[in-house]
């Protein structure tokens, strides 16, 4: 059987996640396929496992990767290539060689030089990095000027090309390391202008009809990203976004924030200069007479669709499990299990695999002193293996688990850091939450704690956090009535 459901829409179809119609094919395709019907049974009981622990329950996602490999490859990307530095040393020596009363032979060698030597150099400054299809469930089509082929997976798509997904199938193009695109059922896109591999620049699609969700890279810092539909045109500022533009909208366009933040015009004459910021949290509609709303707050729905943004591109190695819900601050906290996959082998040091089997072994036997060892692992992996996409994940993780074992102070201490170091990401308004639950629910410190909460609400009120605060602050305020 032709084998193309992954893992992440497997785990979707475990947990009752997809809608009607994907879920019927999933299930037929598990029918007969032996492989998926073993990873079925494998996701499974791992709920079953899990179910039964005390206090841990459902899970975030995250993966470890790290920074010093990523450095080094933007260090590697800095440096001059080899074929670079050959051709500035012929440029060298042609000018050297270009010099009056030299004979016409040099003279003519020397022009062949330098043609040669330019030719290289307009490689290097006009070449373009395209994406590449890395994931695609179902089927979907590429047309260019030669004509209209299926497309599969580990596939290049140029600029000037448009791409097709079909009924109940998805498609995710990446350019590693820069930014990445996830194509949902009965979209149509055109790839327009694309970045050069060697310097920054400007990308620029069409989203013809249906809904997109992208995310931009660190890699891409310097250039810029812009997604175009009927009514709208999205300019990327920051991470993570989604554009929608189904029919079901009548020519209107929405646009959603995960992460980070989009500035939004409209595409006609009286609109272009109405421009608006939508930041983490928010959505906006944009209607092709009237041009962009102001933006409001994502609703519950909006946020878990959203939530699909984290399952781009590459497979997650590392995975902390917990709904995106508004009361996720109470499920981190708790803490949620660790899973660690070995799909892609030498991803993850040594060093995270001993931290995850000594918690194992300190939950067994409930040894104080082994959760201290597992929280000094952990700590030594974030200082050791720094990422800043992975890092304050994992930081949540261990505040959660100080919290666990009763070490309050260092609890609060470690969910600081991610509200200090990473403050524009969703992770800041988790742990800026979590610090007020255990001031209010573990120190009974409720001055503090109400301190915290304003912070919240202050500070991300667009957050699910903000929605979790004031349905509670309302619960209360209906108790004090009644």
């Amino acid at each position: 059987m032709n084998h193309r459901i992954g893992l992440e829409l497997i785990s979707m179809y475990v947990d009752g996640r997809l809608p009607g119609h994907r879920h019927n094919a999933v299930a037929s395709h598990i029918e007969g396929c032996l492989s998926c019907g073993n990873t079925v049974r494998m996701l499974r009981g791992y709920k079953a496992a899990v179910a039964v622990l005390h206090p841990v329950e459902e899970s975030v996602t995250f993966d470890l990767q790290f920074r010093d490999k990523l450095n080094e490859a933007l260090v590697a990307r800095a440096r001059p290539s080899p074929l670079a530095v050959i051709a500035e040393r012929m440029l060298e020596d042609a000018r050297a060689l270009l010099v009056p009363r030299v004979p016409a032979l040099v003279r003519i060698t020397a022009l062949v030089i330098v043609t040669i030597s330019l030719g290289i150099g307009s490689y290097f400054y006009t070449s373009v990095e395209n994406p590449i299809v890395v994931a695609m469930y179902g089927e979907a089509t590429v047309s260019t000027p030669s004509g209209a082929r299926a497309l599969q997976s580990g596939q290049k798509i140029g600029p000037g090309s448009t791409i097709s997904i079909q009924e109940g199938s998805s498609l995710d193009i990446e350019v590693s390391g820069k930014f990445a695109i996830r194509l949902k059922e009965n979209s149509s896109v055109r790839i327009g202008r694309m970045i050069p591999k060697y310097r920054k620049g400007e990308v620029r699609i069409a989203l013809n009809k249906g809904k997109a969700l992208v995310r931009i890279d660190e890699g891409f810092k310097g250039s810029r990203f812009f997604m175009r539909t009927s009514a709208a045109e999205v300019k990327a500022l920051g991470t993570k976004f989604a554009v929608d533009a189904t029919e079901k909208l009548r020519k209107r366009t929405w646009v959603g924030v995960l992460e980070g933040a989009v500035e939004v015009a409209g595409v006609g004459r009286s609109q272009q200069a109405k421009k608006i910021v939508v930041k983490t949290g928010q959505m906006t509609i944009v209607d092709i007479k009237e041009g962009p709303a102001a933006p409001r707050r994502l609703a519950l729905d909006e946020w878990r669709e959203l939530e699909e943004l984290y399952q781009i591109g590459k497979k997650l190695q590392v995975l902390l499990l917990v709904r995106n819900t508004a009361d996720r601050a109470m499920e981190v906290l708790r803490p949620a299990p660790l899973y660690i996959s070995d799909e892609e082998k030498g991803e993850l040091p040594s060093l995270v695999k001993t931290a995850i089997q000594t918690i194992n072994q300190a939950i067994e036997k409930n040894d104080i002193n082994q959760h201290l060892e597992s929280i000094r692992l952990l700590e030594q992996v974030v200082k050791e293996y720094p990422n800043p996409r992975y890092d304050p994940q994992l930081l949540l993780f261990i505040g959660a688990y100080y919290r666990f074992i009763g070490h309050y102070t260092d609890s609060i201490r470690t969910l600081e850091r991610v509200v200090e170091e990473y403050p524009e990401t969703t992770f800041a308004s988790i742990a800026q939450c979590a610090i007020g639950i255990v001031f209010e629910r573990d120190l009974k410190d409720v001055s503090k704690a109400s301190e915290a909460y304003n912070t919240v609400l202050r500070n991300y009120p667009d957050s699910l956090e903000a929605i979790w605060i004031e349905s509670n602050i309302k619960k209360t305020e209906a108790g004090r009535l009644s």
